[in-house]
């Protein structure tokens, strides 16, 4: 029975990671902070938690990371775990640098030293290109991150590569655009909007405030992106690729399709910071910016293509935006019916 390790085993991929290694036959070992106190919703609503053995791991202490990967020694160790939060990054770079960046070479050392037959995957992701000339981005598209977040995972991308070609270890950079799904965290955009579109549906009613409505994003289903991620561990050689829809949408339509899941149509009135969005039927103001939510750097478009996961992993995402919105406005409707 092959080993698998999942770091970030808690999050949105973690759980549909693991529920996929599992229905493959894979022993799932899973990093967690606190194995006595961790969020694991996630993985009860895949049906998994009682299936996983769960160990001490933190990407912050060099010593628990080695720990780890010389006891299990495992075949495949996917890095999903990372402070994931732009904003916070701004806020906390210093930390943000260690968890999401020097920590991806304490695992590639102690790889190298402990395992050399475990095949590594590092969840990179479409922020280390910044704000790019070209659309839709592929793997050469020239790195430019414009935010400690995405200098960070710049980082982990390249000295994954250099172990790559230094060392012969089988590393893989997943290079992540937007995958949403109901398993998403509450301080992300899509599921921010999803939450407060099932709220206002309960009767929980108030304006919803965001940043950059013009942003334009890459939006895919997590749950098809983690097969991706599983399938580029499967490869003869050890390749980077990129996950993404190809497909791009302003913000704005993000949160209409949203609303309108309910059946509230949206009217847009004003231009740049003055946008708001009101009910078409009552007039009543749903959306509005607040400049907090603003990033001291905007990404103004981001769009990936996945080409190259298409030939060589036969993967591609069939889920758009809108499906994925329906999917989780209904789930969190579902969720505050029965609460």
């Amino acid at each position: 029975m092959k080993k698998v390790f999942i770091s970030g085993i808690s999050g949105q991929d973690g759980a549909w990671l693991a529920k996929l290694l599992l229905a493959k036959g894979y022993k799932v070992y899973g990093g967690v902070r606190d194995i006595n106190n961790f969020v694991n919703w996630r993985l009860s609503y895949t049906g998994v938690l009682s299936s996983i053995q769960f160990v001490n791991f933190n990407l912050a202490d060099s010593a628990s990371i080695e720990a780890c990967i010389k006891e299990i020694k495992p075949d495949e160790f996917y890095n999903l775990a990372a402070q994931s939060s732009v904003v916070e990054s701004f806020i906390s770079p210093l930390e943000t640098s260690l968890i999401d960046g020097l920590s991806v070479l304490h695992i590639l050392e102690a790889i190298k030293k402990f395992s050399p037959h475990t095949k590594f995957f590092q969840a990179s992701s479409s922020e280390i290109f910044g704000n790019p000339k070209e659309s839709p981005q592929t793997e050469d598209t020239s790195i430019q991150p414009a935010n400690p977040y995405a200098v960070a995972k710049s980082y982990a991308h390249w000295m994954n590569i250099n172990y790559r070609n230094a060392f012969g270890l089988f590393c893989v950079n997943g290079i992540l655009f937007g995958h949403e799904s109901e398993l998403r965290s509450e301080d992300f955009f899509s599921r921010k909007v999803s939450l407060h579109v099932a709220n206002w549906y309960a009767g929980n009613k108030s304006v919803l405030e965001v940043g950059n409505l013009e942003a334009e994003k890459d939006w895919g289903y997590a749950k098809e992106f983690v097969e991706g991620i599983y399938l580029s561990l499967q490869a003869d050689k050890p390749e980077d690729y990129i996950f993404a829809t190809g497909k791009k949408t302003k913000v704005r339509n993000f949160i209409e399709n949203s609303f309108g899941i309910i059946d509230i149509s949206l009217r847009w009135e004003g231009e740049a910071k003055d946008l708001k969005a009101y009910n078409n039927k009552t007039g009543e103001l749903l959306v509005r910016i607040n400049p907090k939510f603003y990033r001291p750097v905007e990404i103004k478009s981001a769009c990936g293509n996945a080409a190259k996961a298409k030939e060589k992993l036969n993967w591609s995402s069939s889920l758009d935006y809108k499906k994925i919105s329906e999917i989780m406005v209904s789930c969190d409707i579902k969720k505050l019916s029965h609460a």
